[in-house]
């Protein structure tokens, strides 16, 4: 589904699926290209429901890079950066950037 773009199907099969560090990387996967905040809400409550960091944290650094992304994408508030808010100027992720 992935390979074909089905990206919110694959969601909701994988979110299905027994927890393990392989459904924890088709949802981060998904989800960051995605970058629905609803897909990303699921995708993260599901990571949370079943304790699925520990793994994440002991995979690549590719998987931990990608659990941040969502943490800080499904956060409510601003932005950490301008790069990142116009970055979602593109999308419409209700982002603002902080003021330094």
């Amino acid at each position: 589904m992935m390979a074909r773009g089905e990206l919110q199907a694959a969601i909701d099969l994988v979110l299905k699926f027994e927890p393990s560090l392989h459904a924890a990387y088709l949802l981060l996967t998904c989800a960051r290209d995605l970058q629905s905040p609803q897909q990303a809400a699921l995708a993260l409550e599901y990571i949370s429901t079943h304790h699925l960091g520990n793994l994440i944290d002991g995979a690549s650094a590719r998987l931990r890079d990608d659990l941040a992304w969502l943490e800080q994408f499904t956060q409510d508030g601003p932005c950490l950066d301008w790069r990142t808010w116009l970055g979602a100027q593109g999308g419409d992720h209700g982002c603002r950037p902080r003021n330094h």
